[in-house]
């Protein structure tokens, strides 16, 4: 079945809702504890030496991997990915989360984990987008445009506030628990609903393909 043959109807609006709103959900939760992480070396560092440390962790991979990481989304299982994307994030938060418990936690530990939280976005937010255009029909995709924009913008707007009020009521841990369950429920929804993949094509194609995207 081609990837644009379930298209038609308004089946694809559950499939396509149930997984964005579960990417959502992880994306949101990523970039709440991301900030809280960040909030926290502040405090308690004082130091903005620390701090440039923390903001350099979780961006330098997205600058460094993001041009390849699009060029290997559009060549793999764009579910695949996703979803290595919120398991390897939930085990870096699980090992955040155990550090913040057993009061062993050094800025350090954080920027290691960081980079490894900002690797899985590297290639999970290209794979989430790439798949839209396999989900979601033609005349649709403006308005899925949109809504992508929007998450965005809520995602910019919303996480640092709220990561502020969390880290006010909850220890660290319980902050990052919450970025695991997020991260559990987008794998749930990916093992049952089925995410198209572009047409193959051959070893031989692809390697002129990914070395003409890649220049």
């Amino acid at each position: 079945m081609s990837p644009t043959s379930s298209l038609t109807g308004a089946h694809w609006r559950v499939r396509f809702c149930t997984i964005w709103t579960a990417q959502a959900l992880s994306l949101f939760s990523s970039s709440l504890v991301g900030f809280a992480l960040v909030w926290w070396l502040t405090m308690t560092s004082g130091s903005a030496t620390v701090l440039a440390g923390g903001v350099l962790a979780s961006m330098l991979p997205q600058m460094l991997l993001g041009p390849v990481a699009g060029v290997l989304v559009d060549r793999h299982s764009r579910r695949f990915i996703m979803a290595a994307a919120d398991l390897g994030t939930a085990l870096a938060t699980v090992v955040l989360a155990w550090l913040f418990v057993t009061e062993m936690i050094q800025p350090w530990h954080v920027y290691v984990l960081m980079a490894l939280r900002s690797i899985g976005f590297t290639f999970h937010y290209p794979a989430m987008l790439a798949s839209t255009a396999l989900m979601v029909p033609q005349e649709d995709l403006s308005r899925i445009a949109g809504l992508n924009q929007m998450l965005s913008g809520a995602v910019g707007i919303a996480a640092p506030a709220l990561g502020a009020l969390l880290i006010a009521l909850l220890p660290m841990q319980g902050v990052m628990v919450l970025d695991i369950v997020g991260a559990c429920f987008a794998v749930a929804t990916l093992m049952v609903i089925r995410v198209p993949n572009p047409p193959a094509r051959t070893a031989e194609a692809q390697r002129m393909s990914m070395a003409a995207d890649l220049r």
